[in-house]
């Protein structure tokens, strides 16, 4: 049975709140963060038998919007993780990202399922205090991970398993994961649609590939763009067209190349820019400022790749030293053709980096 360790709130076990008119009505209620005030609720309406959510999607690569989620769909995700992580109710959940989202909704869809105790904290980039209980299943964001590996290595290798997702791992952290933790660590593909991920990479161990492996019973294919295709039971058996180009390996393995979205079509040169952030990202450490590389109007080609870094401008020549690097880095005409600085990249509601609104940016400064 799963026993919730939350800050300032006695030990609350999970059938407990069955019994309750409202979670709001628990002592102490009111002094949780926000977030964990949202876990509770959460976990009330699982333990009443809610059949349906409405789940804010982030706004990453579109305008966010509210859709449903079934019980059922979630259930099915459960299930899947389950089978292919080995989850026992002997494992402990670590909560650190916002259960307003549907990734902190399946942290604990899959605690109360399984049975396994959930540990709330507040989400924050550096998970430093101390834990009541030690969790050994941790989902958390690229920046936590980092975090992690800076200070508290010693969990991550204790884990049974770690997940992480929200945005791409830069390849310098991919590196020190590999060089520096011991347990299992996966890269995760999924959508709000898909009841968080439907695939799993691993990056690190025996395992290790640059591929995705899919879940369950899901389906995978690839429309005429390219962009992958999902189908099973956590999508109720509906098809799902993406906008994620992919090389599809097999039925069960796909390469994420980039999303269709933002190809940028620079003098009839198709660039996909997740893949050059990836090289651009190489350069640096795991700790370098983030960036983007997005299209901005360029009379001559359509479009210029134009590379955006979030911290204060380098000098003229180390501007030109890093395209210089970058062209004998990248296919031809790939490589950003400036560096544009940026005091602050815009976010989404979720703390992704915005493409959409970086552009958009841009373009005012230069109007």
């Amino acid at each position: 049975m799963s026993t919730l360790y939350f800050p300032s709130l006695a030990p609350l076990p999970g059938d407990a709140l069955r019994g309750l008119s409202r979670p709001e009505d628990l002592k102490d209620y009111q002094q949780l963060p926000a977030p964990l005030q949202r876990a509770l609720v959460f976990c009330w309406r699982w333990k009443q038998g809610q059949t349906s959510f409405s789940v804010p999607t982030s706004g990453s690569t579109a305008p966010p919007k509210t859709i449903n989620i079934t019980r059922e769909q979630m259930l099915a995700s459960v299930s899947n993780t389950q089978r292919a992580l080995r989850l026992t109710s002997k494992h402990a959940a670590l909560l650190c990202i916002d259960p307003a989202y549907i990734g902190g909704m399946m942290v604990l869809a899959r605690a109360l399922e399984i049975g396994m105790d959930v540990v709330g904290i507040p989400p924050a980039a550096h998970l430093s205090e101390p834990f009541p209980v030690q969790p050994d299943f941790l989902a958390v964001v690229p920046l936590q991970l980092q975090g992690l590996l800076e200070s508290n290595i010693t969990t991550l290798n204790a884990a049974h398993a770690t997940l992480v997702g929200g945005a791409p791992v830069r390849p310098a952290l991919e590196e020190m994961i590999k060089k520096r933790v011991t347990s299992p660590v996966y890269s995760t593909y999924g959508m709000t649609e898909t009841a968080s991920h439907v695939a799993l990479r691993a990056l690190n161990g025996p395992g290790v590939s640059d591929a995705f492996r899919v879940l369950g019973d899901t389906q995978i294919g690839t429309d005429g763009r390219g962009c992958l295709t999902i189908k099973g039971a956590v999508t109720q058996h509906a098809l799902i067209v993406t906008n994620d180009q992919v090389e599809l390996l097999d039925e069960a393995h796909f390469r994420w190349l980039g999303r269709h979205d933002w190809v940028i079509n620079s003098g009839g040169v198709k660039v996909s820019p997740e893949p050059v952030e990836r090289v651009v990202s190489s350069l640096w450490t795991p700790t370098s400022p983030p960036l983007l590389v997005v299209g901005l109007p360029d009379e001559r080609l359509g479009r210029r790749v134009v590379l955006v870094v979030e911290e204060p401008p380098a000098s003229e020549s180390e501007q030109q030293r890093i395209l210089r690097k970058l062209v004998t880095l990248l296919p031809r005409y790939h490589a950003p053709r400036e560096i544009r600085y940026a005091e602050k990249i815009p976010r989404t509601s979720t703390g992704k980096l915005s493409r959409r609104e970086t552009v958009a940016m841009l373009l005012r400064t230069t109007s």
